[in-house]
């Protein structure tokens, strides 16, 4: 499904507005928060309508719902079965909710995914098509996996350390033992992987 950025930003405000409120805005509340006309807001709500993100009833304020939960990822839902050990056949018989994949991830919207390419991070059991989620937000913490540029601009999946007023970057792979201490940008901290098994 294609958004324009837009209609992303409706959705997220319509969210937003949910969780704080417990109610869903107006037209007219969405057309004050981007200061369109109530027409422009009407167009991208019907246009989310059609592409199947959210629901309303006709003629009824407040009756924007999301077709599926409050984010996409709220869709992603297996049974939770349990716990196994590993090593052995004995399985825990647990019940439980449904495990949820929005739960990998602290906000979707402030999220992206890279995919990994080359068997240069196996020490950080990263491998070759493993996808890693790094949020943008998160403030990294010692010894933490990040994605970060130096001062060539090349961003790298690197490791994170504090000592005190310092921080230094060290690279995962082949050439782990440099440590660079030099400027640099963290663009977010690795959250989650996510590794397809195949037969």
């Amino acid at each position: 499904m294609y958004l324009t950025k837009r209609q992303l930003e409706i959705a997220d405000f319509i969210r937003d507005f949910r969780t704080k409120h417990r109610i869903s805005p107006t037209l007219d509340e969405i057309a004050r928060q981007f200061r369109v006309s109530k027409i422009t807001v009407f167009e991208h709500v019907e246009a989310l309508k059609k592409k199947g993100v959210i629901q309303k009833t006709r003629n009824h304020a407040r009756s924007i719902e999301f077709v599926h939960g409050e984010s996409a990822a709220d869709s992603l839902k297996v049974p939770f079965e349990g716990t196994i050990s590993a090593g052995d056949s004995v399985r825990e018989a647990e019940h439980s909710n449904p495990f949820s994949f929005s739960s990998l991830f602290p906000d979707t919207h402030e999220c992206f995914a890279l995919r990994i390419r080359g068997d240069s991070m196996t020490a950080e059991h990263l491998q070759s098509g493993d996808v890693i989620i790094v949020d943008r937000r998160a403030q990294p913490s010692n010894g933490a996996t990040v994605i970060a540029s130096v001062d060539d601009g090349h961003m790298s999946v690197m490791k994170y350390f504090s000592d005190g007023p310092s921080v230094r970057l060290q690279r995962i792979g082949i050439s782990s033992g440099h440590v660079i201490d030099t400027r640099f940008k963290v663009h977010g901290v690795v959250v989650a992987m996510v590794r397809r098994y195949t037969s």
